[in-house]
């Protein structure tokens, strides 16, 4: 449920569905700020070859206070083991990254990620982000940057908790950055189903104040 991935793929042939079954989002915690619905905020997973898994990114239906939609695009994301494995305390992984508009008047956007992840003594998992994705701001495309970092730790046989910072920027000139501050439970139903549920906070910069969600994963 974090926005941090791991470097860990899938091996060959083996798949996981992902769903932010229903967000809530508040761009003010004030009682007349802009509300925002999310359904169905999906994302597929296959294991392609050794080394390399895709994902698939889709959007169902989204709506606020002044438009509602589904689905205005696909954006497809390729994992590439750089080192370590699945098995490793620590591995690192490349990820470049397509957004593929659905609609005559969108645009496509591509951008690259670093993906990095080790196990910290106290039973602590780390992953960190590096990376960017360009968005088209005023006719003009520019490259913006990414990094996030979380940490998450078993509380409970089957339940674990997760902390997470985040800083982006959708300023074309960089003056203003959006950081937040995440959170959430993730609890194990068997070995290859979990659900979770969260919240996302923005601190600084035009991040929304609140996100709130509620998900599953089921793999096999």
């Amino acid at each position: 449920p974090h926005q941090t991935d791991t470097p860990q793929l899938f091996d060959p042939c083996h798949v996981q569905f992902e769903s932010a079954v229903v967000s809530l989002e508040a761009d003010t915690l004030s009682r007349g700020g802009e509300r925002s619905l999310i359904l169905g905020d999906n994302l597929y997973k296959v294991g392609l070859l050794n080394g390399i898994d895709l994902q698939v990114f889709y959007t169902t239906y989204a709506r606020d206070r002044a438009s509602s939609s589904f689905g205005d695009t696909l954006a497809f994301r390729a994992k590439f083991q750089v080192w370590g494995t699945n098995r490793t305390t620590s591995s690192l992984a490349l990820v470049p990254l397509v957004i593929a508009p659905l609609k005559a008047n969108g645009t496509a956007e591509a951008g690259v990620q670093a993906f990095f992840g080790s196990e910290l003594p106290a039973e602590l998992d780390w992953e960190l982000n590096l990376g960017g994705v360009t968005q088209t701001i005023d006719g003009k495309r520019r490259a913006l940057p990414i990094a996030s970092t979380a940490l998450t730790r078993d509380v409970i046989e089957d339940l674990s908790v997760f902390g997470e910072a985040r800083e982006t920027s959708t300023d074309a000139n960089l003056r203003v950055w959006d950081t937040y501050l995440d959170t959430g439970l993730l609890y194990h139903i068997t070995r290859d189903v979990q659900v979770d549920a969260g919240g996302y906070f923005g601190v600084t910069g035009n991040a929304p104040a609140m996100t709130l969600f509620t998900g599953f994963s089921v793999r096999q």
